[in-house]
């Protein structure tokens, strides 16, 4: 059944239809009523309904032809329901949807990856994956928010209709469906200074946002979704500004404009010092065994977080990649970060780590802050971390197919995803998948 989207099973259904259409009715009902051979009923019950609503418009010509264009969803639904996570894509093979403007990703490496794409923005019905000759990496990724009417055979270009999107599991609840009882619970993390004392097996968790933009959107989310650092004991959301940045979540103002360089990675290393400084004065970390920095588009499950640390009692802090430490999500011990807090001294740097490492803040070739991070753990003051790989999937460290965020039942966390639709589906995968 491969080959243009326009393929001789979709065109004689229409055909047929046309043909009968004083028996529209019954012909279409008989056709629905069976559905394909092996397919799942959820699965074929969108393309079932959409049939449904074209009865009446297809005794006319125009009817027919919205007719045939709803019989190629169908077929696209139908092979990649047999083909896996992103079903049957095809090669060489360009979709059109007569003059509708389709959204669009750069810079998409793979095929596969556009795919997920689609399958991350929930009105996709199609996508579109050709060199569109841009800098760099030149392919772009079209997400189709209108049937494809026709296609067209053009070498290079990959296309295929959305995958399947795994709901949440049975059982999650997100906030605007919780009680006022748990969301109160919930936004006790923002105020939690554990009174009782200190306690070796909690959270405490913090993101950076800069104001408005993405990063806003995808915090507002996960606390939406009661995910990310607000599935932690306790949170903090830093920013350059004070304001709510969720509901009944007001940011911490950090001493700096949150503006770096940008070569091959960001030279960032100078804001994340005015964080630890901010992380410092609030002090909240001080009653937690673990702090846990994550960026606002790492899709981080801290639950997982708490079966990892199980495997770690004696830990300082956990390595996260092969490589060394990444960004997206640093784990350290209460120790750590006492440690840490020392080297500042009631300034704000840390003084022993910035006199060994000077070249991190300064010249052409600038260190990251995860990098500035592990060197000052590691070298400075001789915290040797232990590695988990479970910690992260991201490509930067080699996980393969992270976009699916199916890699494995385990992963802590996933990386990066800025959208807050993808974010979105990217936890629900997570949850759902198991492998």
């Amino acid at each position: 059944m491969h080959g243009s989207f326009g393929n001789q099973a979709s065109g004689a259904l229409a055909t047929e239809i046309w043909e009968r259409r004083s028996s529209i009715a019954e012909f279409l009902e008989m056709v629905l009523r069976s559905g394909p051979p092996g397919i799942r009923p959820e699965a074929w019950a969108p393309a079932a309904a959409a049939a449904r609503a074209e009865l009446t418009a297809a005794a006319t010509e125009e009817g027919a032809a919205r007719l045939r264009a709803r019989a190629r969803v169908a077929e696209g639904m139908r092979l990649q329901a047999l083909g896996g996570s992103c079903g049957v894509s095809q090669e060489g093979v360009d979709y059109d949807a007569s003059g509708a403007v389709p959204d669009y990703f750069d810079h998409v490496p793979k095929a596969d990856m556009c795919c997920s794409m689609c399958q991350g923005s929930p009105d996709c019905l199609a996508w579109v994956w050709k060199d569109a000759g841009l800098d760099g990496e030149p392919h772009r990724c079209f997400v189709m928010k209108t049937a494809p009417l026709t296609s067209a055979a053009v070498p290079g270009v990959v296309s295929g209709m959305a995958p399947e999107r795994p709901p949440f599991p049975e059982g999650f609840v997100p906030e605007e469906e919780a009680g006022e009882e748990d969301e109160d619970a919930e936004d006790a993390g923002q105020e939690d200074d554990m009174a009782g004392g200190f306690d070796q097996n909690s959270l405490f968790c913090f993101s950076l946002i800069a104001p408005g933009g993405g990063e806003a959107e995808l915090i507002r989310a996960q606390h939406q979704l009661r995910t990310n650092i607000f599935g932690c004991d306790a949170f903090r959301v830093f920013s350059n500004v004070q304001e709510e940045v969720a509901p009944g979540v007001v940011s911490v103002p950090v001493a700096s404009d949150l503006k770096c360089e940008f070569h091959e990675i960001a030279w960032n290393t100078w804001i994340f010092i005015a964080v630890w400084k901010a992380v410092f004065d609030d002090r909240t970390w001080e009653n937690h065994g673990w702090i846990v920095k994550t960026d606002a588009d790492s899709v981080f499950m801290p639950d997982r977080l708490r079966v990892v640390l199980q495997d770690h009692p004696s830990a300082t802090w956990l390595n996260n990649c092969h490589y060394g430490l990444h960004g997206p999500l640093e784990v350290l011990s209460n120790s750590a970060v006492q440690r840490l807090s020392q080297d500042y001294a009631g300034g704000d740097r840390p003084v022993q780590c910035l006199a060994r490492y000077p070249e991190a803040v300064s010249g052409t070739a600038q260190w990251g802050e995860d990098m500035f991070v592990q060197a000052c753990l590691d070298k400075v003051y001789g915290l040797q971390p232990e590695y988990d790989e479970r910690l992260m999937c991201e490509d930067h460290c080699d996980c393969p197919d992270w976009y699916w965020c199916n890699n494995r039942s385990d992963r802590v966390s996933y990386h990066p995803f800025k959208k807050a639709d993808l974010y979105t589906q990217c936890l629900a995968n997570a949850l759902s998948y198991s492998r």
